[in-house]
């Protein structure tokens, strides 16, 4: 998604508390939601702020086709955008606009649209709304039961160690939901059959599978999970889509195979 989540219902249509009073929340064992400092109105643009108990309930905060990334999605998004901009991930993820100090806007180049939403503590207080923090849905299991979130500060361009920080459970983040699809190359060279090619490339990519003569479907996504287009075609044209990073879904026979193209 290219924003933060602002729903107060589960998928299935049940109802996610809003606990404003600081006791409570702090001392919570379920689901809860709220505004940064309570505040719908100067901070509605950065999504709610949730607790893990809504984060790993079953039922599903995000859409359907959507989910709370882990701690392995934003490790690897976080590596591999270092691999395009070394020392330069705050700067890419954050947008160009809305942050407290101008100084402190990115360059947004993949529309993350990352703006700062704060956080509300484990005790039920709010803090630094100069940052933008995430959910994820990993537990910490050297100090259960914390989970670990994602963070990047205002003044941080590069994100150290990873951006990864354990905290307890009753501890409100913003939730970044992805599309059930991977930013990383799933792609097994050695044993898959899928050639993609020129990869950078400026206008089309063209897929070549080995060995295989019957129809295939590529489905197009963008950086943050949405898709495109979806097409049979085996040449592929990006001539329209803006610089960055796009991953293909490639379904042919029985198998679904993933592979990260960059458009230059």
């Amino acid at each position: 998604m290219a924003e933060n989540l602002r729903v107060s219902r589960f998928n299935n249509g049940d109802i996610i508390p809003n606990i404003v009073n600081d006791s409570v929340w702090a001392n919570t064992n379920d689901p809860a939601w709220c505004w940064f400092n309570n505040d719908s109105i100067n901070y509605a643009f950065a999504g709610k702020l949730y607790n893990y108990y809504t984060v790993s309930d079953q039922r599903n905060v995000c859409p359907q086709g959507w989910s709370v990334p882990s701690y392995n999605d934003f490790f690897e998004l976080v590596n591999f955008l270092d691999s395009l901009h070394p020392n330069n991930v705050g700067i890419v993820l954050k947008d160009s606009v809305g942050w407290p100090n101008p100084a402190h806007n990115g360059s947004n180049i993949y529309g993350f649209n990352g703006t700062p939403n704060g956080y509300r503590w484990d005790l039920g207080y709010f803090g630094n709304d100069s940052m933008m923090s995430f959910c994820t849905t990993t537990q910490d299991t050297s100090s259960l039961p914390n989970y670990y979130y994602f963070s990047v500060r205002g003044d941080t361009n590069y994100i150290l160690p990873d951006g990864l920080y354990s905290t307890h459970p009753n501890f409100g983040d913003a939730i970044r939901c992805k599309r059930t699809v991977s930013l990383s190359n799933d792609l097994d060279l050695e044993n898959s059959s899928i050639s993609v090619y020129p990869n950078p490339t400026k206008e089309n990519i063209n897929i070549s599978i080995d060995n295989f003569n019957g129809n295939i479907q590529t489905e197009v996504f963008d950086f943050i999970g949405n898709r495109l287009q979806l097409t049979n075609e085996t040449t592929i044209s990006l001539k329209n889509y803006s610089k960055g990073i796009y991953v293909l879904k490639v379904a042919y026979g029985d198998r679904v195979e993933e592979v990260k193209v960059i458009k230059d």
